[in-house]
């Protein structure tokens, strides 16, 4: 999902360029004032920080998944490693056992 909304902000970003070039074309023409012009400059820099934006919720995203995804590896080794120390625990409590059982000789 964060990637897509990094897309969709660049494409828009793309699109407010385009407009305030043909609104500058307009203006030169006198077709327009430089209020439109004014608009369309707010628009882009708003487009801007709306890349910015989506970029570091997407990174922020990455971060979690890839914290979430250590943290369960690493309990994972763990969850592991103590369930072959228990493993090493019973076999040896039983080996002991078995030696201090007398044997009907």
């Amino acid at each position: 999902m964060a990637t897509s909304q990094v897309e969709v902000a660049r494409r828009n970003l793309q699109v407010t360029r385009e407009t305030l070039e043909l609104t500058r074309q307009r203006f030169d023409a006198g077709v327009t004032d430089n209020v439109e012009v004014v608009q369309a400059q707010e628009s882009l820099k708003s487009a801007e920080l709306d890349v910015i934006n989506s970029e570091f919720a997407h990174n922020v995203a990455k971060l979690s998944l890839t914290r979430s995804t250590a943290s369960a590896a690493d309990s994972l080794q763990e969850f592991l490693s103590l369930r072959r120390r228990s493993r090493r625990l019973v076999s040896s409590a039983d080996s002991c056992l078995d030696t201090r059982t007398p044997r009907g000789d």
